[in-house]
């Protein structure tokens, strides 16, 4: 398997995630930049109750964090990935976070 630099993982992992966000029917705007990450948060998702994404519409905004991970195979039922104490302490101290973690395929798919 050929391996995925940290980079190009990161940025399919972030297209992911936005594509998700961005379908017809979803209510979610994603604002996950590439490359220019926070310490513990790599952007966030605006949540709003119509789809004419208003200032009157917004529900409000959640923190998340992106990791991709190159993968042989999906996995199936629940996926772990390690995190740091400090990185834990961070979401807790502010209310939460989602993390997503996009499991990658070398031949395509994630």
């Amino acid at each position: 398997m050929n391996k995925i630099s940290k980079k190009k993982s990161e940025r399919i992992a972030v297209d992911a995630v936005t594509a998700e966000a961005n379908k017809p029917t979803s209510l979610l705007a994603a604002n996950i930049p590439v490359g220019d990450k926070g310490i513990s948060f790599d952007g966030d998702i605006e949540v709003f109750n119509d789809d004419s994404e208003s200032v009157g519409s917004l529900l409000g905004k959640v923190p998340v964090q992106v990791k991709g991970k190159q993968v042989k195979e999906f996995t199936n039922g629940t996926r772990t990935y390690s995190m740091g104490l400090d990185h834990l302490k961070n979401y807790y101290d502010s209310q939460g976070v989602i993390l997503f973690v996009v499991e990658i395929k070398e031949k395509g798919g994630y």
